[in-house]
């Protein structure tokens, strides 16, 4: 396309300059919209907003169906409100998960999540010990040196 409008885009002229760049940004703008106008008549063909909220919806379902297996957070114990899980930002825990209030900042109480391995889980009606988790102790180090091969300490 520069080979066409070359002799125009770079004319002493600034005047034909400036319009040949104006017809090619007008021919941008006009290919632009018609690429909106098919995609948006696709959307529509598709189902457009009421396939979206559908899909939406099935999603929401799908993930209260998957909390509903999880056991519910534990009350409060200041308060009686459901505690939410968090991570520390800062402090001798940082980084590490604990139930927080969710009347936080008016309730400041905070409990200790049980480790992983030591938690007791209900699988297929009944009791048994989950799996624990490999700490990030037990596990190999590793760097990438710069040639993009991982290195193993």
């Amino acid at each position: 396309m520069k080979e066409r409008f070359a002799p125009w885009l770079e004319n002493e002229d600034p005047v034909v300059a400036a319009n040949s760049a104006i017809v090619l940004i007008e021919r941008a703008k006009a290919l632009l919209h018609g690429q909106i106008q098919r995609t948006m008549d696709g959307f529509a063909a598709e189902g457009g907003r009421e396939r979206l909220t559908r899909l939406r919806l099935e999603q929401r379902e799908n993930l209260q169906a998957q909390k509903a297996d999880e056991p519910p957070p534990p009350a409060c114990p200041a308060c009686g409100k459901p505690m939410r899980k968090r991570i520390a930002r800062s402090g001798p825990g940082k980084g590490k998960a604990f139930w927080g209030c969710s009347g936080y900042p008016v309730c400041k109480a905070i409990k200790e999540i049980e480790e992983e391995s030591e938690a007791l889980g209900r699988i297929d009606g009944d009791f048994r010990r989950r799996r624990s988790i490999p700490s990030f102790a037990t596990l190999p180090k590793f760097a990438v040196a710069r040639n993009g091969v991982i290195c193993y300490s």
